[in-house]
């Protein structure tokens, strides 16, 4: 399975990265939207875990550009906020879940 990995923060993506280490997994990662929507078009990844706010272009905007190259893709946004708002937000522009990084060890569960 590839994994696309998108946070501005290297931390996370390298706690993600632990996280969902597996033989079976090629993980690889970007650091904004922009890099995000690139990388997904390069290596065709079956789930990104998508980080809000980050420069360049934050992730709803770039999980809506996804989502018009892919209806399949599992797109999870993985954030700090729990606004009802940007929930909505994500929903609309195409994310199949909403990942508080309070329960980041969930990550695992949207391998089923």
């Amino acid at each position: 399975m590839t994994i696309l990995i998108v946070d501005d923060n290297r931390n996370m993506r390298a706690f993600i990265r632990e996280i969902i280490q597996s033989p079976d997994n090629t993980v690889i990662e970007a650091s904004n939207g922009l890099m995000a929507v690139e990388m997904y078009l390069i290596h065709q990844p079956d789930i990104v875990f998508m980080d809000i706010q980050m420069d360049q272009m934050d992730g709803i905007e770039a999980t809506g550009l996804i989502r018009r190259y892919s209806k399949t893709v599992k797109i999870v946004m993985v954030t700090d906020f729990k606004e009802e708002i940007l929930r909505e937000k994500a929903r609309a522009a195409g994310a199949n879940h909403y990942l508080h990084k309070s329960n980041l060890l969930e990550i695992k569960n949207f391998f089923s």
